[in-house]
């Protein structure tokens, strides 16, 4: 029973290498640049996933480098200075959502340095607060013409007019044509309908009547309700650990993914190539690849050893040359 705890336990242990998480929040190491003490700063890259698919996040990140190594990151301009930093804010969408976030780290020293830093984060949730709703009575008696006229926010006009048609009949055939009132075709933001003289129409959700119209004017009534709300806005709450909703946290409620790792620092030329062995997402300044700067990959000793050989043989082929002549 004991040996299959322990292998559990092993299993687990193994899963977990370069990763670590929290209720909601998952972090995975992704990539080590190591840096030249001195000379050129380091690097070290995360990535960030939101599992919680109910609420969002929002948090920031503290620094505090046992080993005086000044340190920045991608997430902005932090309060702080040296080896103590303090991030910006910032925010991720409900899961699965995903940032990566990489810290930058400057050292005079050799070795390999602590970042010493916390992740502080805490979910919440976000509830649309309705805002007041009001309803307006509309009434307009007056006259519209061909252009647009503002009632209460409708944009109303005349369109066309047709006129009024006498009733008349026909003395051979003795056939009626009927009488036919004016007409005027309205238009209420955009829609438009055609009344008649004395009858009324529902146009873009106002009663429209038409009492009169001439080929540049109608005069109606209009009537109707205007609603509009106001004040709306979006309401913020925290969840803390035991899952009360609170407006605000103090800085022991935020919720805590410790980064501990170390960042290598080695000796090397300013513009030499260091980086960890293939394959290793981390690596320690004992097992940096240095390749020093050149063309091509070749150090730049080689094509100076190169260039004094052939000074030396073209000199000693010159020599030989002119104790001939």
């Amino acid at each position: 029973m004991r040996i299959k705890t322990m292998f559990a336990f092993l299993v687990m242990a193994v899963l977990l290498v370069g990763s670590v998480s929290a209720a909601g929040l998952s972090i995975q190491l992704k990539r080590t640049n190591p840096g030249i003490a001195g000379e050129k700063s380091a690097e070290i890259i995360f990535d960030v996933v939101n599992t919680d698919f109910n609420n969002k996040i929002e948090g920031f990140l503290w620094c505090r480098s046992p080993d005086d190594a000044v340190i920045s990151s991608s997430i902005g301009v932090g309060s702080g200075s040296g080896a103590q930093y303090v991030s910006e804010k910032f925010y991720m969408d409900t899961g699965p959502s995903q940032k990566a976030i990489s810290l930058t780290m400057e050292a005079d020293s050799v070795g390999d340095k602590k970042t010493g830093c916390t992740i502080k984060y805490a979910p919440y949730k976000e509830t649309a607060v309705e805002g007041e709703t009001k309803t307006e009575d509309i009434n307009y008696e007056g006259t519209i013409g061909l252009t647009e006229t503002d009632v209460s926010g409708y944009k109303i006009k005349m369109v066309s007019f047709t006129p009024e048609v006498e009733g008349t009949t026909d003395e051979e055939t003795n056939e009626n044509t009927e009488a036919q009132p004016a007409k005027a075709k309205i238009s209420v933001n955009g829609i438009p309908k055609e009344i008649g003289s004395g009858s009324s129409a529902t146009i873009g959700g106002l009663d429209v009547e038409l009492v009169s119209a001439t080929e540049e004017s109608a005069d109606v009534v209009i009537t109707g309700k205007m609603t509009s709300t106001s004040g709306g806005s979006v309401e913020k709450q925290y969840i803390k650990m035991n899952g009360d909703l609170v407006d605000s946290l103090t800085d022991d409620q935020y919720r805590e993914i410790r980064l501990d790792k170390t960042v290598p620092f080695v000796k090397a030329p300013k513009n030499a190539e260091v980086k960890c062995p293939e394959g290793k997402e981390t690596c320690k300044s004992s097992e940096v690849d240095i390749q020093a700067p050149g063309f091509g990959g070749v150090p730049i000793w080689v094509y100076i050893v190169g260039i004094i050989i052939v000074i030396a043989a073209v000199v000693y082929l010159l020599g030989k040359t002119s104790r001939r002549d």
